[in-house]
């Protein structure tokens, strides 16, 4: 079984960042940090690192003047997921729209820095959220693959920017679909990376357990010989070339005219949450959760009712014109 494309290139040294987050010496690859415990055998700290080296970088190159990239995004918030009744919570007036001009998933990192701040900034526009349009990543334009790494390995599956900004991102794209089962032992995989970049590598041990952060993870040797452990997150995403009818149908909520990262302030999630617990007679339990990752999570998926609303939607517009929904978008 092969997952993902054919190997396009030789492994090249920004691939490092792909195979292990922590060395077998417990310093963290990406930012150099030493990590202790469980933390020096999986991913833990991907996200603590990305934020850290995001503060690190230059300003970044967001344009909050509308483009024709901003133009399609917000078509598309106004004509189907408002429009269609896909999101019920989601309101033109409290979400700011703006383009990224960088080309690099280092220097989208900046980017989405730069906007976390700009949310907690007194006014800052009247928006609650924001919606950080990513059309100049060449790779993540040709196959959905390379912009889903960028989340998992970068934003630490939508998490680097919770602790040290109070912001969750959750990820939108032209051909968002993952696949249904995870590797096995002995599948040959192909890691992406955010950049562009592809690792050959063989499945050792499917399912090794968790990190820290509660993501499954597996064991693999990498066509060079090394071996390390990533997260099945990593290699779930579909090439975009092999999206079917099917996936369109099944992941038309996550899907937007451009590469799209959404920037959420975390307490307007907690609140929104209290207000419906308190619309719904809830008890209003204020007791901490065991898992802060799962209690974000839970805040913003959806209730059963509109999922399942959604599919019905979905389903009843059918490949065909869910397809043209997107392109007419722009």
């Amino acid at each position: 079984m092969q997952v993902g494309h054919a190997f396009r290139s030789p492994p090249s040294p920004h691939v490092t960042a792909l195979r292990l987050a922590v060395a077998p010496s417990g310093r963290c690859r990406l930012c150099g940090a030493t990590a202790t415990g469980a933390a020096s055998l999986a991913l833990v700290g991907v996200g603590a690192c990305a934020a850290r080296r995001a503060s690190r970088l230059p300003r970044s190159a967001i344009q909050a003047q509308e483009t024709k990239h901003a133009r399609a995004v917000r078509k598309w918030l106004e004509d189907v997921v408002i429009g269609f009744g896909f999101c019920p919570w989601a309101a033109p007036a409290d979400i700011r729209v703006v383009t990224s001009k960088s080309s690099t998933a280092n220097e989208v990192l900046a980017d989405l820095a730069e906007e976390a701040e700009e949310l907690w900034q007194p006014g800052s526009a009247g928006s609650k959220t924001t919606l950080v349009v990513c059309p100049n990543v060449k790779a993540w334009n040709q196959d959905f693959r390379h912009f889903h790494a960028f989340y998992t390995w970068h934003l630490d599956g939508g998490f680097a920017m919770a602790e040290p900004m109070g912001v969750k991102v959750v990820p939108f794209h032209p051909t968002f679909a993952l696949a249904r089962t995870p590797p096995k032992n002995g599948d040959t995989i192909y890691v992406p990376g955010p950049d562009g970049q592809n690792a050959k590598a063989l499945v050792m041990d499917q399912d090794v357990g968790k990190d820290e952060a509660g993501e499954f993870c597996m064991a693999v040797q990498f066509e060079t010989g090394e071996q390390g452990l990533i997260r099945h997150a990593c290699v779930m995403a579909k090439a975009s070339e092999d999206c079917t009818d099917q996936d369109l149908s099944d992941n038309f909520t996550s899907r937007a005219p451009r590469p799209v990262l959404h920037l959420l302030r975390i307490p307007d999630l907690e609140k929104a949450e209290r207000e419906s617990n308190q619309r719904g007679d809830s008890t209003g339990s204020t007791a901490a959760s065991p898992d802060p990752r799962g209690e974000i999570e839970e805040l913003i998926s959806p209730t059963q009712d509109v999922v399942d609303r959604n599919i019905t939607t979905a389903q009843s517009l059918g490949p065909i014109r869910l397809a043209e929904l997107l392109e007419r978008c722009g």
